[in-house]
């Protein structure tokens, strides 16, 4: 139950306790000591959790036996949408050591990694050519970061990257899997060539593989419990 002055008396306490009773500052009334309930009051509608809600209530009308009040809801959270032009790729979610972001790769091939409250956008590299992909390595999330010029980067937030990294494959990425079980990185180059890398940096034998023909479609693992690589 909530109540206008955020004091919580109505539903918690033992019957004996008097404040039990509530007080005159409860009610949500035009002449009352609130009228306004929404994500920015103090209590708010947000969830017991603490999640965001976007429900507003503003009561229109001194207390009497009837009364009027708006109800109103916000779908988007505060801080969103956020502006980036067109999309090119994304987004993903990066629970990195320096904090949480959404990442997404705008169309000019920017990569940025912003807050969960939209407030700050952190750019991650240029000329993106393949989705952005997260790699866990020793508990320790980075995000993998391929450039036009074959750069493959495994980086955090302040762009420190992971030991063994960057790797340049010599011709741009389409795609990147991080695969835990394997202790590796998959790529997908322009070129046709498939690349192996393991999470230290290394590229495996006998990658890189070539193909004749133009691949077409996602590389994707079949099966967890059988690790492969479909094409």
């Amino acid at each position: 139950m909530e109540e206008a002055d955020g004091i919580q008396d109505l539903d918690y306490g033992f019957p004996t306790w008097f404040s039990i009773e509530g007080s005159q500052y409860d009610p949500w009334k035009k002449d009352g000591y609130a009228w306004e309930f929404n994500p920015g009051t103090t209590p708010s509608t947000d969830a017991s959790w603490g999640g965001y809600t976007g429900v507003s209530i503003e009561v229109l009308d001194a207390s009497a036996n009837s009364m009027r009040f708006v109800y109103s809801l916000q779908n988007s959270v505060p801080g969103w949408p956020v502006q980036m032009g067109r999309g090119k790729f994304g987004p993903v979610l990066w629970n990195s050591p320096q904090g949480e972001y959404i990442v997404a790769v705008q169309g000019n091939g920017q990569a940025l990694a912003l807050l969960p409250d939209g407030s700050q956008a952190v750019p991650m590299g240029l000329n993106t050519t393949a989705p952005p992909v997260i790699c866990e390595i020793d508990g320790t999330e980075y995000l993998v970061v391929c450039q036009e010029a074959g750069d493959v980067h495994l980086r955090l937030p302040d762009w420190s990257e992971a030991p063994g990294w960057p790797v340049d494959v010599g011709s741009p990425v389409l795609q990147a899997i991080a695969s835990e079980s394997m202790n590796s990185i998959f790529l997908l180059l322009e070129n046709n060539d498939f690349y192996r890398i393991g999470l230290d940096g290394q590229v495996h034998s006998p990658s890189p593989v070539s193909f004749a023909l133009p691949l077409a479609g996602d590389a994707s693992f079949p099966m967890k419990s059988s690790p492969g690589l479909s094409l």
